[in-house]
């Protein structure tokens, strides 16, 4: 036996996700309430140089008690939205390039427990210089680092967002 959703219910909503009370039955048959958050999908970029090095870009992120956050290109996707092309603007945005080649790396769900939201991972080779144009809540420091480097880093809890983590992981896959 599978969830079965009774009734569901909208309790908070943003621009960014909003929180689903749901009544249920459980799959022991017991009725229950269960929370969701419906979040917005989201695109992760790999941006490799070159010579094989990974671009990060870094900002101070308040939820994380305003720690400074290196991290993959990311971007959240508005209803509609074609993921390549968010993908393509976001890494022009947060770090001034503009890639030739891409690659799709699939995507992972990041909070299944709790939420739906997707995130879709690119791989975005030959770069060049377009202009970066950030958002007035962004401020972007960019960083190349070799994959080693990058593995150090997250090891060293340097890197700590699990979207570039997942991302840098599937990287790894991708180049096995």
């Amino acid at each position: 036996m599978s969830w079965k959703t009774v009734n569901s219910k909208i309790i908070h909503e943003n621009p960014w996700y909003s929180l689903r009370e749901d009544d249920v039955i459980r799959p022991d048959g017991n009725a229950g309430k269960y929370y969701v958050v419906d979040g917005v999908d989201s695109v992760s970029i790999i941006a490799e140089a070159d010579d094989g090095k990974i671009y990060l870009v870094g900002q101070t992120r308040y939820p994380i008690e305003n720690q400074y956050s290196w991290e993959t290109v990311t971007g959240s996707l508005k209803k509609g939205d074609d993921p390549l092309d968010t993908a393509k603007r976001e890494l022009e945005e947060e770090t001034g390039f503009i890639a030739k080649e891409w690659m799709n790396l699939g995507f992972f769900n990041p909070l299944t427990g709790y939420g739906s939201e997707k995130t879709i991972l690119f791989l975005a080779k030959k770069l060049s210089k377009g202009k970066q144009n950030l958002e007035p809540t962004e401020d972007i420091t960019v960083r190349k680092e070799s994959l080693e480097k990058i593995v150090e880093m997250i090891k060293n809890n340097e890197i700590v967002d699990g979207l570039a983590i997942v991302a840098i992981f599937k990287y790894m896959l991708y180049k096995v």
